[in-house]
């Protein structure tokens, strides 16, 4: 056999740096996941040697217990289909109990009579995340701060515990920053954003926040509509472990729209599984209640013969008077077909200043029509005097639909 010498290096390249650039792992694993081979460019593999982890299985190395399905479903994908998969990132765990972000090229070469296993190839990329999602996030606490009217920044303690509120809580929440210092952030935030559970020791537990993450949150407004803001924590270590810098800002029409389209297709997939009736209606009028902002939605519908309404947040006293002036309930007439879809009165209007005794100011109807004609109404109350948006509009058509 005959032994080939090693081509030289070409002019201005330095061997090590390219050493350095080739793979911290390669390891062969079964199609269960066990591995059986494994070689660190390095005298260790993420911390381990590589004779310590041969015969232990994939998932024993990754942390992130949450993620394991999305572990088990990518593995089944690889062995599912030959060629090279990946780029795929998990994080791994060290022997000491450290954290590191790791990414797999993975060839399915199973059924290569020369190899017949998994081939991965791994880097550890924890530092080069790290940075570059540092350097984002203090990019946009500087720039936060920058602006100083453009976005809302808060600073808490780890509780949630608010010790600074920038001017710009004036304009997009109409509240003094000094009203909001020493209160909890979770109070200014809506009940049904806040994630469950008891455990609030770190206002991540309670925000759902954490450095990366961002979250459509509702925030109470002095006037007492909310506010949608996308809230963003910052991982800026020279302030100290124990401070929370939290950035929030109007969200832009892609994080809307992408949003919006995600709640319809969970919707529209509960519909297709046959979800009873009243949990569809509340799914529609949540999703109409909630992207409105300042208000409140009652949808009416016939039912056996008789007449029905649904309106989270709404007591029944005042269902009953939108019921009986034909507010939430249509009259059983043709629809007319050039008729605005959408229509509201001044009549309309006084008749719910009084029933609520000016906790609303407008109402807007839309009838709901089915295979027989007039099905129901959808109704908006708002506490505002404002007419719609173009895009709110949209958004109650969509409801309607």
């Amino acid at each position: 056999m005959t032994q080939h010498r090693p081509a030289d290096w070409p002019a201005g390249v330095d061997p090590i740096a390219v050493l350095g650039s080739m793979p911290d792992i390669v390891a062969l694993a079964d199609a269960d996941g066990t591995l059986v081979w494994a070689m660190s460019t390095g005298t260790e593999t993420i911390g381990w040697r590589p004779a310590d982890v041969v015969g232990t299985s994939i998932f024993d190395l990754f942390a992130k217990d949450a993620n394991h399905r999305l572990h088990v479903a990518a593995l089944a994908a690889v062995v599912g289909s030959s060629g090279v998969h990946g780029p795929i990132e998990v994080t791994m765990v060290t022997p000491d109990g450290r954290l590191r972000e790791v990414e797999f090229m993975v060839r399915n070469a199973l059924d290569d009579p020369r190899i017949g296993h998994l081939v991965a190839t791994g880097r550890d990329i924890t530092d080069r995340d790290h940075e570059s999602e540092a350097l984002r996030q203090r990019d946009a606490w500087a720039s936060a701060l920058l602006r100083g009217t453009a976005d809302l920044v808060v600073v808490t303690d780890r509780t949630g515990r608010i010790a600074y509120a920038s001017d710009s809580v004036e304009r997009i929440l109409a509240l003094s920053p000094d009203v909001m210092v020493g209160t909890d952030v979770a109070s200014h935030v809506h009940p049904d954003d806040l994630l469950d559970g008891d455990d609030r020791e770190h206002v991540d537990r309670s925000l759902g926040t954490g450095p990366g993450r961002r979250r459509l949150l509702r925030w109470r407004r002095g006037d007492g509509r909310w506010a949608r803001l996308v809230v963003e924590r910052t991982a800026f270590e020279e302030v100290g472990e124990h401070v929370v810098v939290l950035t929030a800002r109007e969200p832009s029409v892609d994080h809307q729209a992408a949003a919006l389209l995600s709640e319809q297709t969970v919707l529209l997939e509960r519909i297709a599984r046959g979800a009873p009736i009243h949990e569809s209606l509340a799914s529609v009028v949540d999703l109409a209640a909630s992207r409105v902002g300042d208000g409140n939605v009652v949808i009416g519908w016939f039912d056996d013969g008789g007449y029905a309404s649904m309106a989270p947040g709404i007591d029944d006293e005042l269902l009953v008077v939108l019921e009986r002036t034909g507010i939430s309930r249509p009259p059983l007439a043709p629809l007319v077909a050039d008729e605005a879809f959408l229509r509201t009165s001044e009549g309309w209007d006084s008749v719910v200043r009084a029933a609520s005794g000016g906790r609303y100011q407008r109402a807007w109807a839309a009838d709901l029509t089915g295979t027989d004609g007039l099905a129901g109404r959808l109704v908006l109350l708002r506490s505002g005097p404002d007419d719609l948006t173009p895009d709110q509009v949209d958004l109650l058509g969509l409801a309607v639909d």
